[in-house]
């Protein structure tokens, strides 16, 4: 009964300061980059503590202007430096045709 109250005692301590520091085990989250027919400089990147990217790859597709990553493949949001992602999240890239004029 004394191992079941210390482990017990031990559990409450650590969600104490789970609930009380919880940027100190905010969990990194995972973002995909889908080129949407094109490539791109990285496949995936890993946020930090805040959920946020530090830089965002680049992407090429030939006779194509690359636009950005948005939250959907058509549509969507633009996605920044300044997004947060609160889970593991596929960002597609957008492209507009170049003007052959």
């Amino acid at each position: 009964m004394k191992k079941f109250k210390r482990m017990l005692a031990g559990l409450a301590c650590v969600l104490a300061v789970c609930l009380c520091t919880p940027t100190a085990f905010a969990a990194k989250v995972i973002i995909y980059f889908d080129a949407n027919g094109g490539t791109c400089t990285s496949a995936a990147e890993r946020t930090n503590d805040e959920g946020k990217l530090g830089s965002l790859p680049g992407a090429s597709m030939e006779g194509y202007t690359f636009d950005g990553w948005y939250t959907e493949t058509v549509g969507g949001t633009k996605v920044t430096t300044s997004t947060v992602f609160t889970g593991d999240t596929t960002v597609y890239a957008h492209w507009t045709v170049k003007s052959t004029a």
